[in-house]
């Protein structure tokens, strides 16, 4: 009886502690007087360092892959990991690809998901900034064994550019390397003439500062 009551209370103390919030922005994430006064929970939006705005039920597309030799998405891992605390990555990964990868391979390139969770706790101990933490779902299918993805720090991955949302900014040296990529798509037969014109004129647009 005494070992029920205890679980009890520690589970009280454990949702008492969550401390659930509509928004937070980078600025309140890392301004000392603001996180400070935060512990941890669930997030409904989140507007990111490069002014990307993020909310639950958001779709977003898989970018470029960082990992060694672009491999693998090295700022997204495998599986659903919301539940874990932030830490060293090796720590905590238990979810496994076809390949025996932890994180999510480079074959989903330009897969779209959604954002189904979203979570925020302190780096550490409270007198540290906050990471924002995502959960995606595949729009088609799941990530090979796994049904979801999980970024620990969004700020980073959208910094690397392997997530990319409508609201991200694009810059002339991103916009310059995807139009290569899609000048190679069009010659391979993979974008027709009409989508290859029309993403072209698009991105001139950025590149020219129109």
């Amino acid at each position: 009886m005494k070992e029920l009551i205890f679980a009890l209370l520690t589970f009280v103390t454990i949702i008492s502690n969550a401390q659930d919030l509509e928004s937070l922005t980078y600025e309140q994430a890392n301004n000392y007087d603001d996180f400070v006064k935060l512990k941890k929970g669930k997030l409904k939006s989140y507007t990111a360092i490069d002014g990307t705005v993020l909310k639950i039920g958001d779709t977003i597309v898989l970018g470029e892959p960082t990992g060694e030799n672009g491999s693998y998405y090295s700022s997204i891992v495998l599986g659903d990991q919301m539940s874990k605390s932030i830490g060293d990555f090796g720590g905590f990964i238990n979810d496994k690809s076809e390949d025996n990868s932890t994180y999510v391979p480079k074959k989903y390139k330009h897969q779209k998901a959604t954002i189904v969770k979203m979570k925020y706790e302190h780096n550490g101990s409270k007198k540290k900034p906050i990471i924002v933490r995502i959960a995606i779902d595949p729009v088609h299918g799941s990530f090979g064994m796994n049904k979801r993805a999980t970024s620990h720090n969004v700020d980073v991955t959208l910094e690397k550019r392997e997530i990319i949302h409508r609201s991200t900014p694009m810059d002339r040296e991103y916009a310059i390397k995807l139009l290569k990529e899609s000048k190679e798509e069009f010659d391979l037969g993979i974008l027709t003439e009409e989508e290859f014109n029309k993403r072209k004129e698009h991105l001139l647009k950025i590149i020219r500062g129109e």
